[in-house]
């Protein structure tokens, strides 16, 4: 009779059959096999489905259904879609009722937009595991996409419509007329209006504005309900069109288009008009501005921050860059820091910088797996102003948050050591803060090519410009792994910001833009570059 192998003081020992397997992989899991019986072949997969959905497998093939499924879900974190789809199908082909590759494989589907196959798959998962948050979450983000696919659609169909209306409804009188009021506003008052509340970007551009341009001549007209009665010596007044309290006469500034002004512009003359429509969606351009320019009945001049997005309006607008104001801390850091010389806390990680969701947006962002695939790289991902990448990335101990504020620019940058601008619409990339402040600060940045902010980076010489997510990979990868490169690239965006943000050249560049001191700056057939400073960065 075979002897039984008795069970040893802790499943982790050697088995006492002599096969060098522990007890639990070998006799222990056969249950108290005999010394005489074949030993089990050793185990390669930790991962088991329900017997509800491998019951009809036997060990080897359940074994190796295991190995696809532990494979598929390290190439799908390490952002190779491809062969993790390939895997979970493989899984499928021999279990088709395997709840997590149904739902890992829809995930992916989500990711590539695909949404129809992405929710027949998660609801075929949920049909398996009924009352599972985390399948119920990525059905709901199905439906998300949807909705903010169908929102796309007229953003799409109204950025078109961009350029026709610059050239119908902006241009408005004849250009001799135009010029001659451009001409008086050397010496016409200034009257900055939009909301000043918040650090979104119309905001704080506004508040910006008013140091820039100064307070003599200049005064504020904000939306916002009891505001703060100066910004930096301008008076502020809350507009109030049953009562009179209008901006009225002088050169009016748009600052931002997201406030209600279709009741009272008629009734605020102006002796020139400017418009800053940062952050505005074309839908919001095409009302606001069409009511602003009285229906093509006075011209509105555009000021956008970058040639490719004065682009995206036609021709004839001006371009001037943000006017970046550095913090103190980081001006400091940006003296005194040479990239190769910093020191990381932690040696496996290499923080890697990005900027969060916009505000407005519901649907979850479509990167997520992109952004999972830089904390893999980095062992490190900062995210400033997340939104709702909290709930994306939140459970992810590499992942930290910095919520926006007028201090929080510091604190998300100085442990970086390289930031990545990302994009969705073109609308939703502001004024480019967080990617300028990098640049100052001697980060080496990647940017989209797509970005309007592409402008501002030479590639190779002081960042990296990427198409695709998987040469964003690739390039960051290289990046982490080059020292030299990366310390290159830093000094060379330090140089640029340092020439670009001057204080002397962005005050220069705005006064002479708003107040009007220079005729070549006024309405042109072609787009304009209000200062030396912003030529070089696009040339």
């Amino acid at each position: 009779m075979d002897q039984v192998i008795a069970a040893p003081s802790s499943r982790n020992a050697p088995c006492a059959c002599g096969s060098g397997l522990r007890y639990k992989e070998c006799h222990g899991s056969l249950g108290g096999a005999s010394i005489g019986a074949v030993p089990a072949a050793p185990v390669r997969s930790i991962y088991r489905a329900p017997s509800t959905e491998w019951g009809h497998l036997d060990a080897a093939a359940g074994d190796a259904c295991g190995v696809l499924m532990e494979t598929a879900l390290h190439n799908q974190t390490s952002g190779r879609f491809d062969e993790a789809a390939r895997d979970y199908r493989e899984v499928l082909a021999r279990a088709p009722d395997t709840h997590d590759a149904l739902h890992m494989l829809g995930v992916i589907e989500l990711g590539q937009q695909n949404l129809d196959e992405a929710e027949r798959l998660i609801r075929a998962a949920l049909a398996l595991r009924p009352a599972y948050p985390t399948i119920e979450h990525n059905l709901r983000l199905v439906d998300d996409a949807r909705i903010a696919r169908t929102r796309a659609q007229p953003e799409q169909l109204a950025e078109r419509a961009l350029p026709i209306l610059s050239e119908l409804a902006l241009a408005g009188p004849g250009r001799s007329s135009s010029r001659a009021m451009a001409e008086r506003s050397v010496s016409a008052e200034i009257r900055l209006i939009g909301r000043v509340r918040g650090d979104d970007d119309d905001a704080w551009l506004l508040r910006r504005l008013c140091e820039v341009l100064g307070s003599e001549r200049t005064s504020v007209w904000t939306t916002d309900t009891d505001p703060t009665r100066t910004i930096a010596g301008a008076r502020v007044t809350a507009v109030d069109g049953a009562i009179g309290a209008l901006p009225r006469g002088g050169v009016h500034v748009y600052v931002g288009l997201d406030f209600e002004c279709s009741e009272w512009v008629r009734r605020g003359g102006a002796d020139r008009v400017i418009a800053i429509p940062v952050g505005a969606a074309p839908t919001l351009c095409l009302d606001q501005l069409r009511a602003i320019a009285l229906d093509g009945a006075r011209r509105v001049e555009l000021v956008l921050p970058s040639s490719s997005m004065a682009a995206r309006f036609g021709s004839g607008h001006h371009v001037v860059a943000t006017p970046i104001a550095l913090p103190d801390q980081i001006r400091s850091a940006c003296d005194g820091a040479v990239y190769d010389e910093w020191t990381i806390k932690d040696p496996s990680a290499w923080p890697v910088g990005i900027s969060g969701q916009n505000r407005r947006i519901i649907a979850e962002p479509d990167d997520i797996a992109f952004l999972r695939s830089i904390t893999a790289i980095s062992g490190s991902l900062h995210v400033h102003d997340p939104g709702r990448l909290r709930f994306a990335l939140g459970a992810d101990s590499r992942v930290r948050f910095f919520v926006r504020d007028e201090h929080s620019v510091t604190a998300f940058l100085a442990p970086l050591r390289c930031y990545v601008q990302r994009v969705d619409h073109w609308w939703d990339e502001g004024l480019g803060r967080d990617l300028f402040c990098a640049m100052a600060l001697g980060l080496p940045v990647l940017c989209p090519r797509g970005s309007v902010y592409a402008d501002y980076v030479d590639d190779g010489i002081d960042g990296l410009l990427y198409g695709s997510t998987d040469e964003a990979l690739a390039r960051l990868t290289e990046l982490r792994r080059a020292s030299a490169l990366a310390a290159s690239l830093g000094r060379a965006a330090h140089a640029k910001a340092g020439r670009l943000f001057d204080p002397s050249a962005i005050t220069y560049s705005w006064r002479k833009l708003v107040r009007g001191a220079d005729p070549s700056l006024q309405w042109s057939s072609s787009a304009t570059i209000a200062s030396a400073s912003t030529a070089e960065v696009s040339s």
